[in-house]
């Protein structure tokens, strides 16, 4: 079968397509190392009539149908290592192509970034942090009180792949006696209880837990989800994780909910835009922290993400059951 590589984003397709894993593709496939872009497949000089399956990454492209099956007639299964795919789906799904996603693969360095996070948060090491002399007394008197890694409330809000991975990550620390909440539109409590989590709503969570961390969907129904309402009712010895979307945190009501609560702080992987204008409130707020997105795979994180693509695309080829397949109806429950 005819394989070839598809981004616009040249480097990030040959950071993640490198030389290794471009010859563990070539073991089962007919494919070359040129990168292309869709300028290139909608030329009429390329000839990708024989094409049946695509490897894909960010910098994907958006196609009409009608482009598809005209310059991509034989193409059966596109294979995605990146993020959400809902940008770029609906037009191969309606031409009766098949989507494999890696979202699984990334889920667990997101969810490793976050559990780690809770422990430093929770200790109190980022609110701690000394850049002098002069202030070792006054961050030794902030952190003193802070409750620690033990005996707390842990609240998940979304029961994703990513929130599924943070929660399985938690369970290996049994000697800690957390009590994980779960916020989640889908999971049933009997599910919930199964995986040793307690179903819970957004209000209980924010009153009681002291780590948040947020693993909900973006759409627009999400955008601005965590607003004054919601973090007036945080404690005041609270961690607040996202490393899911920046649009759904109303900043300013997060930075006044933090002036607030110096012994608490937020812990961001994300904002809106990306990076945050010079006007962005949380700037000048001591306890919010803030990550340039680097809570997905990263380097060789990457190649796990390529290898759960590789699988899929061998058990296709040899006409298997998928284990990432994206289907029109599960798009709407993905980040």
């Amino acid at each position: 079968m005819r394989a070839i590589f598809l981004t616009s984003w040249q480097e990030r397709g040959e950071n993640v397509y490198n030389e290794k894993k471009i010859e563990e593709i070539k073991k089962y496939f007919d494919a070359e190392k040129k990168i292309y872009a869709k300028k290139d497949i909608v030329s009429s000089k390329t000839d990708l009539s024989n094409v049946e399956i695509i490897f894909a990454t960010w910098g994907m492209e958006n196609f009409l149908k009608e482009e598809i099956e005209e310059h991509l007639p034989n193409l059966k299964a596109l294979f995605y290592v990146g993020g959400s795919v809902k940008y770029f789906s609906k037009p191969f799904l309606e031409a009766g192509i098949k989507i494999c996603g890696a979202w699984q693969a990334n889920a667990i360095p997101v969810a490793e970034y976050v559990v780690s996070q809770m422990i430093l948060g929770i200790k109190g090491t980022f609110i701690s942090r000394v850049n002098s002399a002069d202030e070792w007394d006054e961050k030794k008197k902030l952190v003193m009180p802070v409750k620690g890694f033990y005996g707390i409330k842990i609240g998940i809000i979304g029961g994703g792949a990513i929130g599924k991975k943070v929660i399985e990550r938690l369970s290996a620390f049994k000697d800690n006696k957390l009590e994980i909440y779960l916020y989640s539109r889908s999971m049933t409590e009997e599910k919930a209880a199964e995986i040793g989590v307690r179903k819970a709503g957004l209000k209980e969570i924010f009153t009681e837990c002291d780590i948040i961390s947020s693993h909900i969907a973006n759409n627009t129904q999400t955008q601005g989800f965590y607003n004054k309402k919601l973090f007036k009712l945080m404690g005041e010895q609270v961690v607040f994780i996202n490393s899911g979307r920046g649009q759904q945190v109303v900043e300013k009501d997060l930075a006044d909910a933090m002036k607030k609560r110096p012994q608490s702080c937020a812990l961001l992987d994300v904002t809106y835009p990306e990076p945050p204008g010079e006007e962005c409130p949380f700037w000048e707020v001591k306890n919010i922290f803030i990550n340039p997105h680097i809570a997905g795979s990263q380097n060789n994180e990457l190649e796990r993400m390529v290898d759960y693509m590789i699988e899929d695309a061998v058990s296709f080829k040899e006409g298997k059951e998928l284990k990432y397949q994206i289907t029109a109806e599960s798009i709407s429950r993905l980040a």
